[in-house]
C-alpha cells in the first residue's frame, strides 16, 4: 500500500483526463502521475499515512520546486487512512490535497502544519469532491 491505491482512484474518478503512471526509474524525485485535462498538464505525487507525518523520498521536494519555477503545475495528494483506537481516535479515510509548492513545509511539519491546503475530504474515495479536485488539477 505504498500510495494507498491513489493512482487508480484518481484514474477512476477523473476518467476524462489522460493519465500516465510514472515508473520509479524515470528520474529521481519524479511524481507518481502525470495528467492532462482541458489542455492543462499537471503532476501528482501520491502519499499515504496513518498518522500526521508525510514522508518524501530524496529529490521529490526539489523536483516540485524546480518544476514550479519552470511554470509547471504540481500537487501532492495524501491519503490518510487510520483505524479507530483509544489513542488514535475515530477511524478515517481522508484525501488531503496540496499544491506542490507546499511540499517542503509538508515534509517538515506534516498534515498538522500551517501550510495552505486545497482541501480535505473524508469518508473514502466515493465521497471525496471529485468535481472540485478535477477543477483544481486542470486549473
Amino acid at each position: 500500500m505504498s500510495d494507498a491505491n491513489l493512482g487508480s482512484i484518481f484514474q477512476k474518478h477523473i476518467p476524462k483526463a489522460h493519465w500516465q503512471r510514472i515508473e520509479t526509474l524515470v528520474g529521481r524525485g519524479t511524481p507518481d502521475m502525470n495528467g492532462c485535462l482541458w489542455g492543462k498538464e499537471f503532476w501528482v505525487e501520491n502519499k499515504t499515512t496513518s498518522g500526521w507525518a508525510v514522508t518524501f523520498e530524496t529529490g521529490q521536494v526539489a523536483w516540485h520546486e524546480q518544476r514550479i519555477r519552470a511554470g509547471g503545475r504540481t500537487f501532492v495528494a495524501v491519503r490518510r487512512i487510520a483505524s479507530a483506537g483509544p489513542r488514535r481516535g475515530a477511524a478515517c479515510d481522508e484525501l488531503w490535497l496540496f499544491r506542490g509548492q507546499e511540499a517542503r513545509q509538508l515534509e517538515a511539519e506534516g498534515l498538522k502544519g500551517d501550510q495552505p491546503v486545497i482541501g480535505i475530504w473524508d469518508r473514502g474515495p466515493a465521497r471525496w469532491d471529485w468535481d472540485h479536485i478535477r477543477k483544481v488539477l486542470a486549473g
